[in-house]
């Protein structure tokens, strides 16, 4: 049996430092991205170590919020631009008795719902220690060892579009000015524009990004050039040997885009991946132009636990919204 109990840590560097002692972490369990979530969520941070007897096995850092009443955990919630966090622990875990005792221990400090996603723990030990399972997917590709073995592995109009990329002059570098921002948010509402929309999140959430990864060595931003005019923008996260896709953005002019700025975008952070001894890049999301680089479809569940009042109430509320839409069905 395991005990959860709440912590802090001096300095962002100690916690880091506490992180790496074990097997399965990401860039997302990183102080700096603790902070991110901090800065640009409205929630309180809560880190609980995980004892068995007397010796630590583990970390869980998430964040409280309340939903009028309700006490929620989120590690992490949607909405939060984090792809999952969930406890810090090494494999030899007894996962099934985790999860039980996190529900045991969150339940004790007063939270009616839980939700937790993390893509390197068994969901089905969750769902034996009782919380729910929800699907999410998410594409994944390996990162090979070479620039020709990563263009080797993309589908055969992957590889056409970078080699016609390159031959139309575009080349891609890594940004390092923070005027970054701005070019890729611009080009991201382009993007959103084309289809009557607004990005899902504000230009000052990737200010705080770069202020707070960058330093870190942990954030890889691309431009893709022709000439001095930039096409296509990317953010990449490094993570522990994984890398992560945050955003890419184009500009929307029709003859730019035939060049196919963004497939030479990913093939310059598989690269840069490379170069930095990552194996695997996790693409976030699932979308049907991304099979082009090699990345397939994964299972990355959502688990949830919510105290026997809160799902009597979501009932309640289900069932009411199904008698109206029937009452109005028949009017």
């Amino acid at each position: 049996m395991y005990e959860l109990e709440p912590c802090e840590f001096a300095s962002a560097s100690e916690w880091d430092a506490e992180i790496a002692r074990f097997d399965l972490w990401h860039l997302y369990h990183t102080a700096a991205w603790l902070e991110f979530i901090a800065q640009t969520q409205p929630v309180e941070r809560r880190v609980y170590r995980i004892l068995e007897d007397d010796s630590l096995v583990g970390y869980l850092p998430g964040f409280a919020l309340k939903k009028g009443p309700v006490r929620i955990f989120g590690s992490p919630l949607p909405g939060w631009t984090t792809a999952y966090l969930g406890p810090v622990v090494s494999r030899s875990v007894d996962q099934e008795a985790l999860f039980r005792s996190i529900g045991r221990a969150l339940r004790r400090d007063g939270f009616a719902h839980v939700e937790i996603r993390h893509n390197l723990l068994d969901a089905n030990a969750a769902v034996g220690a009782g919380f729910r399972r929800y699907a999410y997917e998410t594409q994944l590709a390996e990162v090979a060892g070479d620039p020709e073995a990563i263009l080797a592995a993309f589908t055969k109009e992957g590889r056409r579009n970078v080699r016609l990329a390159e031959r139309a002059g575009l080349h891609a570098v890594a940004a390092t000015e923070p005027e970054f921002v701005d070019l890729y948010y611009d080009q991201l509402q382009a993007v959103f524009a084309k289809r009557n929309l607004q990005p899902t999140y504000p230009r000052e959430r990737v200010r705080r990004l770069w202020d707070l990864l960058m330093p870190t060595g942990r954030l890889i931003c691309v431009k893709v050039m022709k000439d001095d005019r930039c096409l296509a923008t990317g953010l990449d996260l490094v993570g522990n040997g994984w890398l992560h896709s945050f955003g890419s953005a184009a500009g929307q002019d029709p003859a730019d885009l035939k060049c196919h700025p963004n497939e030479l975008r990913r093939y310059f952070a598989f690269c840069e991946a490379a170069k930095r001894g990552l194996t695997h890049y996790d693409l976030t999301g699932v979308r049907e132009y991304k099979r082009k680089f090699g990345a397939r479809v994964v299972d990355l569940p959502v688990l949830m636990r919510s105290s026997l009042l809160l799902r009597a109430a979501r009932e309640v509320l289900r069932l009411l919204h199904a008698a109206a839409r029937r009452s109005r069905g028949s009017g």
